[in-house]
């Protein structure tokens, strides 16, 4: 999804898919957070798996904070353990920017670290979609998060 007037269709589009008997389809999005200095922030998660949505709520500016499963609750280590993470994508609130998105592995340290954006149409932003897309290759562990750092408009 993006903002009206900023949809970019190539990138919108979804591929041609057969629903299945058990298949449940599903829009998510989070409000705008209405207090000052926090942000709703959504990732796309693609692993082995498949796509998992993970998010959080009440995201305070500049502090690194853990995004867990939409549907589980779990986070990233528990949730993915075992699993190959080839692609995240991440978008804060409309004008906030994503400063950073890191996989923190269970003794605390970094595994691994990238750097965001603003999303269009706001200077500086690179897609309408998201603050950003990070493809990789990275077998998950038990314990790991998966955290980002961001800032309100």
């Amino acid at each position: 999804m993006s903002i009206a007037g900023y949809v970019d269709y190539e990138a919108c589009s979804i591929p041609a898919y057969r629903l299945q008997n058990d298949d449940v389809l599903q829009v998510f999005t989070y409000a705008l957070d209405a207090t000052a200095n926090q942000s709703n922030v959504i990732a796309l998660v693609t692993s082995g798996r498949g796509v998992e949505a993970f998010g959080a709520t009440d995201v305070v500016d500049s502090t690194s904070t853990a995004l867990t499963s939409l549907v589980s609750g779990l986070g990233m280590g528990d949730l993915l353990f075992g699993q190959t993470i080839g692609n995240v994508d991440l978008q804060t609130e409309s004008g906030g920017q994503l400063s950073r998105i890191s996989i923190k592995r269970a003794d605390g340290g970094t595994q691994w670290i990238g750097f965001g954006n603003f999303r269009l149409p706001t200077a500086g932003g690179t897609s309408t979609m998201t603050n950003g897309d990070f493809p990789m290759s990275i077998p998950v562990s038990q314990g790991w998060a998966l955290e980002c750092t961001v800032v309100t408009a």
